[in-house]
């Protein structure tokens, strides 16, 4: 994304706009169907708003109608209640972590912008000197090394934050989570 800062506010809000219409009808159907809800929102509405965590830095307070969309509509549509904040920041874990991946993108906004910043990086190096040598193959095993990487570093912060939620969880959500997080589970 290219342009002036409020070029970049106004497509970030339309393009938040956009997403937060797709949460609602999402939320709708999600009443009736909410685990086929959970699956259109992990595997497909996140990464269309994950293009554009990656993509355009600086935009965290721009997406927070989207997270309301998700915590306010979407999440008691599924669950059918309310969810307070600790149990938010738990939803937006990996399953093995307790949770069910459903992303907060406020929070998750400027984590994405740099892991996808330091990822393009040898290859943006290699664009900019212009490099006749290029081998498609090594660049593949570099960006599989950062990708690595980042996956344990992101598992080491799901770990912690796991760990502040456990201490700040009530004893039967201390034993839901337990459970969930048993091999298997």
């Amino acid at each position: 994304m290219i342009g002036t800062a409020l070029f970049k506010s106004n497509y970030v809000k339309d393009k938040v706009k956009d997403r937060v219409a797709s949460v609602d009808m999402l939320a709708k159907i999600a009443v009736s169907q909410p685990h086929a809800a959970h699956s259109v929102i992990v595997h497909r509405l996140q990464a269309r708003w994950g293009f554009l965590m990656w993509t355009v830095p600086l935009v965290s307070e721009l997406l927070q109608p989207l997270e309301d969309a998700i915590r306010m509509r979407l999440i008691p549509a599924i669950l059918g209640k309310e969810v307070s904040d600790l149990e938010r920041s738990l939803l937006s874990l990996p399953a093995k972590f307790a949770g069910l991946r459903m992303r907060n993108p406020v929070e998750e906004c400027e984590k994405a912008y740099e892991r996808s910043k330091a990822l393009t990086k040898p290859l943006t190096k290699v664009i900019v000197q212009q490099d006749e040598e290029f081998d498609p193959s090594s660049m593949k095993k570099i960006q599989a090394s950062i990708l690595k990487r980042q996956y344990r570093a992101s598992d080491q912060l799901f770990k912690e934050t796991l760990g502040i939620l456990i201490e700040k969880a009530t004893s039967s959500l201390k034993t839901a989570i337990s459970l969930a997080t048993e091999k298997g589970a």
